[in-house]
């Protein structure tokens, strides 16, 4: 009797999250408009539930511009569509603006990337900053290109920080204008009711006009 008391109590922190393999993928198309300006245009599709049913769907287009070798200024908006269980859609509309530092050391480049999110939906609305420091190296007689990185996001509306990724991933020039991209990320969630963890296998391929 005393080990089905402990038994029962344990059994709300089993249910209090969620472990999950997802796969995500995206298409980028780049346009370099001048030395100053450039756009991409986004198509990206994510499964989930073990990568067994549509999670969600989206459409970026963002605009980016080059102050400087070490700093840029971009903006853009991003159409989703999510997914719920039982698959009925719902619509999302993000904006963000964002500001990328950049500093080269020999072989290696460092960046940190400030962003203001704010998305809406039926009934739904979300403000956030996110934060995202990465590392990359470029390795010697090869066009391989490992990066690491770790993204904050802080809600604006509580506010508190309520996610994180940790990601760990390699880029490789096909061609010329086209580069493939694959990587591992683990998204965790903090501070919110039923908060879920996803172990995300990516990959991405990107052509430059």
């Amino acid at each position: 009797m005393k080990k089905l008391s402990i038994l029962c109590c344990l059994l709300p922190l089993f249910a209090i999250g969620q472990d999950d393999f997802q796969l995500w993928s995206k298409v980028e198309l780049g346009y370099k408009i001048n030395k100053k300006l450039s756009v991409e245009l986004t198509e990206g599709f994510r499964l989930r539930e073990n990568a067994s049913l549509p999670s969600k769907t989206f459409t970026d287009f963002n605009a980016t511009y080059k102050h400087n070798k070490k700093v840029r200024i971009g903006t853009g908006y991003r159409f989703i569509q999510a997914f719920n269980l039982a698959q009925d859609i719902r619509l999302r509309h993000r904006w963000y603006v964002d500001m990328t530092l950049r500093q080269k050391v020999k072989r290696y480049q460092f960046g940190f990337r400030s962003r203001i999110q704010h998305q809406k939906g039926v009934n739904h609305l979300e403000r956030y900053y996110r934060g995202k420091i990465s590392a990359s190296y470029n390795i010697r007689k090869t066009p391989l290109e490992p990066t690491i990185s770790i993204e904050s996001f802080l809600n604006l509306q509580s506010p508190q920080f309520d996610k994180f990724r940790y990601t760990a991933a390699l880029s490789y020039p096909l061609r010329k204008k086209v580069h493939a991209s694959l990587y591992y990320r683990v998204q965790q969630e903090i501070n919110v009711s039923f908060a879920n963890t996803f172990y995300i296998l990516g990959a991405g391929i990107s052509y430059d006009f």
